[in-house]
């Protein structure tokens, strides 16, 4: 069918399980399905699904779970033994996706010309399904009718679980709070307090048990976690600087889990994101800043990168059901570059407006609820606290 040694394909497929046995967080570099695989489909479905359900893999209960599926004639451990390097993974799940899709493209030609050669059939069928074939290739998410999403508001139920910023009146924008699936950006300027905002939120979540990600691209996860510090002991964190409090006798929260990511790469962000849902079973991330997500790829714009970043982080919260709380920064006139491909990506996007001690937020695209603002410059609804913390408190 398709003109590649099946040795070659044997070889490549090993490799990958191998790595991935080795170096399970790399599934969310690899993006490979399992009709993707000639010789060890199964396989792999076997390994994903055992990462997934328990955030490790283990040689040996992979081993059982191959026997017990009729598998003897594979050992994970000769996977692992196979792997020569892993700075390629990413170019051998390419080469692997490609036969994949020259695989499908040679299936619905195949088809394609049967159809035509059919003289029962209308002539413009083989038309119709050759129009057809580019978007079929180049994407096949499942297509569902009313009956499958009936069926899974039945067996999931109508309303959907949302998690409280602690801010009530942002809340109420929200319909309730953050929903899993949906990705909430947050814009402003330099100094306007999107950090303070996302810190101050994020110490609410945890407060209310709710556990989540911190990823700090800018400000360190110490700085942050200090003001959540300072703010449950009543106190500025500009105490831990002076020397006047230490850490002794402070309790950590342990729904809020951190990564220092200065300088991070979009594929690595997936990876820790991804580790964080399998291993920690986070229920969102707030990513402090959008801008700062590196790994543009020399064939693309930086606009091009930001878009695609945006979007892949809204691909990322519905297929693993998480929220995503993601900032981003303005430029002096307020504009945000690559602003279009933040408003696709984003199910709420806020804009972060006042001046001095004072924060309010303009609602500038919504999916799902009326568009309304969260106070006014007559009338913000955010006050800093910097006694305390600092953090917002509503006014």
């Amino acid at each position: 069918m398709l003109n590649v040694d099946p040795l070659l394909i044997q070889e490549l497929e090993n490799q990958i399980l191998g790595i991935l046995i080795l170096k399970p967080e790399m599934f969310m570099i690899a993006s490979l399905d399992v009709e993707d695989f000639v010789i060890n489909p199964l396989a792999y479905e076997i390994i994903q699904d055992q990462y997934y359900a328990t955030g490790t893999l283990n040689t040996t209960n992979l081993a059982i779970q191959f026997s017990a599926k009729g598998l003897e004639q594979w050992l994970p451990s000769e996977f692992v033994s196979s792997v020569v390097t892993i700075t390629n993974f990413e170019n051998l799940c390419q080469i692997v996706k490609g036969h994949s899709m020259r695989r499908k493209a040679i299936l619905r030609a195949q088809e394609v010309i049967s159809l035509a050669n059919d003289m029962s059939a209308n002539h413009d069928a083989s038309v119709t399904m050759l129009q057809g074939m580019s978007a079929e290739l180049v994407r096949s998410d499942s297509i569902i009718g009313q009956t499958q999403i009936l069926s899974d508001m039945r067996s999931n139920g109508v309303v959907k679980e949302n998690f409280a910023t602690g801010l009530t009146g942002l809340d109420a924008l929200m319909g309730g709070g953050m929903f899993r699936g949906k990705v909430y950006g947050f814009s402003g300027k330099a100094k306007s307090g999107k950090t303070l905002l996302a810190s101050t939120i994020s110490y609410n979540l945890g407060e209310n048990g709710c556990r989540h990600l911190y990823v700090a691209m800018e400000m360190g996860a110490t700085e942050i976690a200090q003001r959540k510090f300072a703010r449950k002991g009543k106190f500025n964190s500009l105490e831990f600087i002076q020397g006047k409090r230490t850490w002794e006798g402070l309790t950590p929260n342990t729904e809020i889990r951190y990564l220092d990511a200065p300088g991070i790469t979009f594929n690595e962000l997936k990876s820790r994101l991804l580790e964080a849902v399998a291993r920690h079973q986070i229920t969102g991330a707030i990513i402090d800043y959008w801008q700062l997500v590196q790994g543009q790829d020399s064939r693309q714009t930086e606009e091009k990168h930001l878009r695609d970043v945006a979007q892949g982080l809204a691909d990322f919260a519905k297929r693993h059901n998480i929220w995503i709380f993601l900032l981003s920064q303005t430029n002096e006139e307020g504009k945000t570059f690559a602003g279009q491909g933040l408003i696709k990506a984003c199910d709420q996007l806020y804009m972060i407006h006042g001046t001095d001690d004072t924060r309010w937020l303009e609602m500038t695209a919504t999916r799902y609820t009326e568009r309304m603002n969260y106070g006014s410059d007559d009338n913000p609804s955010l006050a800093i606290n910097k006694r305390v913390g600092p953090y917002f408190e509503e006014i």
